[in-house]
């Protein structure tokens, strides 16, 4: 994990990130001072508040900025979705792979009337209002799948779709290579948990920092063919 406080490899330049807008996915804005021409990776990441001191935590995705010499706005559209009691950091890489310090974080801000933690254009996009109501509200479940508006819009699924739910699925590890899958969501990120027994022992980390594609997402996990049994569990992270 990086900090403020590392040393970047040849001195690269650290991202100034002014920022992180969440809606219907999370809209990241800055700029980097690079040598003109030069594509550089962005790697953004989310931490806990405050963000003065935030650091690396959670990787949320890469996008690209050619530098001009000078300070270069750029825009990254990121799946992710994140609670307003987030920060978001940034590193940059050259082509040779030097790296700069972590930026200096900037707090998740979003629109919502309701001050819930929905914005206001995800509950529009799914409701056709920003108004609260039976339905609607963040604890509500108006799809009734168990699982609530709030932590629908967490997990990146469609409250208005039973069928668009964040679990998992048991595979058969002796007949195929994968032990669990789930239908993950574009931008989102996971980690799973696994152990043998469910009142004995702890949950181990599987797998960590995974970004869904929008697609089934499929773990193998070498322990499922030699244990008489197995659970699993999932973990969005932010």
């Amino acid at each position: 994990m990086y900090n403020p406080g590392d040393v970047a490899n040849l001195n690269l330049a650290t991202p100034t990130l002014a920022s992180a807008v969440v809606t219907t996915n999370t809209v990241i804005s800055g700029t980097y001072n690079g040598t003109n021409g030069v594509v550089y990776q962005l790697d953004f990441y989310s931490d806990v508040t405050p963000a003065s001191t935030a650091e690396s935590q959670t990787y949320l995705g890469s996008r690209t900025v050619t530098g001009t010499g000078g300070s270069a706005a750029f825009t990254a559209n990121l799946g992710a979705l994140l609670p307003t009691s987030r920060a978001v950091t940034a590193t940059a890489t050259d082509p040779s792979g030097n790296t700069s310090r972590v930026s200096t974080g900037v707090a998740v801000t979003m629109t919502s009337a309701n001050s819930d933690g929905i914005p206001n254009a995800w509950r529009t996009q799914y409701f056709g209002t920003t108004t609260t109501n039976a339905q609607t509200a963040a604890f509500a479940d108006f799809d009734h799948d168990g699982v609530s508006n709030l932590n629908e819009f967490l997990s990146g699924t469609n409250p208005t779709n039973a069928a668009s739910v964040f679990k998992l699925t048991a595979q058969n590890p002796v007949t195929t290579t994968n032990a669990v899958s789930w239908n993950s969501a574009s931008g989102i990120v996971y980690r799973v948990f696994s152990r043998d027994d469910l009142s004995v022992g702890n949950w181990e980390i599987l797998a960590d920092q995974i970004i869904g594609n929008g697609t089934n997402v499929f773990l193998t996990d070498p322990a499922a063919t030699v244990s008489a049994k197995r659970f699993y569990r999932a973990q969005v992270l932010w």
